[in-house]
């Protein structure tokens, strides 16, 4: 038979074709699950994260991202909590806002105001637990687009500036100070 009449096939007794995302290799695999194991088990043990389910949700953030790569991931067990979250985990939830909202409140940084400070960053987690469920994109980041590669306190600070960026644009352009949705303006502008 020719070569190019033939398919390679994964592991999984998939056949490739021409132009679809590589499966993930073998080494990239057993790298993931020996970290899983090595940093993650206590953890995913508690949130009832299999090993297998971090792979699958790893594919499908491959699917999306063709420049990810299984060699990226370096924080596993915050890609388990993440994962635990997107699975609906009560109690990963409960400790996301534990473990992170206070860090967030000190870097939301918003002048001599710790309760709008407080607000946004339950609003951010909020919209986090409600994203998840739809289709994500860079104007809809969900936990399901964590992957790993740096510490999730950081890539919920890089939400959380997204959405302050958001909130400033939105009070320049209706002349809504940041953190008031749909309340009455007690305030006037001056000229």
């Amino acid at each position: 038979m020719l070569r190019e009449q033939t398919r390679p096939v994964s592991r999984f007794g998939v056949t490739r074709r021409a132009g679809k995302r590589p499966f993930p290799t073998e080494r990239g695999v057993s790298r993931i699950r020996r970290a899983f194991f090595a940093t993650a088990a206590d953890l995913a043990c508690r949130y009832n994260v299999d090993c297998d389910r971090v792979i699958v949700h790893l594919w499908q953030l491959r699917q999306h991202n063709p420049r990810f790569r299984l060699r990226q991931v370096e924080c596993i067990d915050d890609l388990v909590h993440a994962v635990a979250c997107v699975d609906e985990s009560i109690l990963a939830w409960a400790e996301l806002n534990s473990l992170h909202e206070r860090g967030l409140v000190r870097r939301c940084r918003l002048p001599n105001d710790e309760i709008a400070s407080t607000m946004m960053i339950r609003r951010l987690f909020a919209e986090l637990r409600r994203r998840h469920r739809l289709p994500s994109g860079p104007t809809r980041p969900s936990l399901r687009d964590y992957f790993g590669d740096r510490p999730l306190p950081n890539w919920l600070n890089d939400r959380l500036n997204a959405l302050r960026a958001r909130e400033m644009q939105r009070a320049r352009v209706l002349g809504v100070p940041p953190g008031h949705d749909g309340e009455p303006r007690l305030w006037r502008r001056e000229a």
